[in-house]
């Protein structure tokens, strides 16, 4: 499957979990022709074999194209990710694996100190077979030399897509912003038509730390791409507004909490589930200056927080759909940027 890179300025990074799959899964078929995601295939709740992962992305996608990655760390891997993150012989087993992947344009593994030969090697090879190659690079100051290799072995850098991910970039964006610019300024010293997505996350690992109740945290990855230039430097890329590093999970009680992304921003309310938990928190959130009453009509999310803040908490009673539903704003709300968005009152570089 080959698709014109140029034609989608939204580039979302997800991981092949349930909730971040039901929350692209909600969003209207013309939100989902404007991105393209990037999926790293991860254990889905039970499942957890890479092949059976796969064919539960395509019923998400519904034959729509993606970029196919791996998640590489192990909190989150399926069975046969240490064995597909194999380099050797050009990382023959994910490449082989990868091609026989329905509407999929490969993405190309470069995992820590990989063999710069194999990396090339897999990157010319997938070229070949698919036309197409994307290279997520999430070192990119040390991943350089390895880019600009890539770029000078393909045939054609108008089939190469490459992803600078940043990962967690939380009061960091400023000099991020500068790291970027710098890399890509030698990416396209190489080759002037070098395509490129900046990408990275600012949720954090825990939005409480904020506020015991609620509060308003920055989309600095947008405020990242602001200061590079925006879409005349390079792609906007991020994590569909989950924390990028994997975490272990623990026994907890959790106290149930509602967020509603907007442009610029994430906005939760947190209520104890004795205090009226998820309904409380929704009206909370329908009370804001900044709800939009014509979201539900619109976008799941916004309909899901709708419904909660008149009671209607079926299937909603738990922590996981609500990552769904904030993923789902989120995605439409990046689909619907504007240049110009602002936030009244909210600084981006807090």
């Amino acid at each position: 499957m080959n698709v014109n890179f140029d034609r989608f300025r939204y580039y979302p990074a997800l991981r092949s979990r349930m909730w971040e799959m039901r929350g692209y899964s909600e969003l209207g078929a013309e939100e989902k022709e404007r991105l393209l995601p990037v999926v790293a295939l991860a254990s889905h709740h039970r499942t957890k074999a890479v092949a059976d992962v796969s064919a539960k992305v395509e019923e998400y996608l519904e034959g729509r194209p993606r970029i196919l990655d791996l998640e590489q760390s192990s909190v989150y891997a399926c069975d046969e990710c240490r064995d597909l993150l194999d380099p050797d012989n050009g990382f023959a087993a994910w490449r082989g694996f990868v091609v026989e992947q329905p509407n999929v344009i490969p993405m190309a593994l470069l995992p820590p100190a990989a063999p710069v030969r194999d990396v090339v090697q897999q990157v010319r090879s997938l070229e070949h077979i698919r036309k197409q190659v994307v290279v997520r690079s999430r070192s990119p100051n040390t991943d350089v030399s390895t880019l600009i290799a890539i770029m000078s072995a393909v045939d054609s850098v108008n089939n190469l897509l490459i992803i600078l991910d940043f990962g967690y970039v939380r009061s960091r964006v400023s000099a991020l912003a500068v790291e970027a610019a710098n890399i890509i300024n030698m990416l396209r010293s190489v080759d002037d038509g070098a395509r490129v997505v900046v990408m990275g996350s600012s949720y954090p690992k825990s939005a409480a730390a904020y506020d015991d109740v609620g509060a308003v945290i920055p989309i600095q990855e947008r405020a990242m791409h602001l200061a590079l230039g925006g879409d005349a430097a390079a792609i906007y890329g991020d994590y569909g507004s989950i924390h990028p590093n994997p975490m272990e999970p623990m026994m907890s009680r959790f106290v149930p909490r509602v967020d509603y992304p907007l442009a610029d921003a994430w906005v939760f309310r947190r209520v104890r589930a004795d205090q009226g938990g998820f309904e409380r928190c929704a009206q909370m959130i329908t009370e804001l200056t900044d709800w939009d009453p014509e979201l539900p009509s619109k976008v799941w999310g916004a309909q899901k927080i709708e419904l909660a803040a008149r009671g209607d908490l079926t299937s909603m009673g738990v922590p996981g759909p609500w990552i769904a539903v904030r993923v789902n704003l989120h995605l439409w709300q990046q689909i619907h940027y504007r240049e110009s968005a602002a936030v009244d009152g909210y600084d981006v570089f807090d």
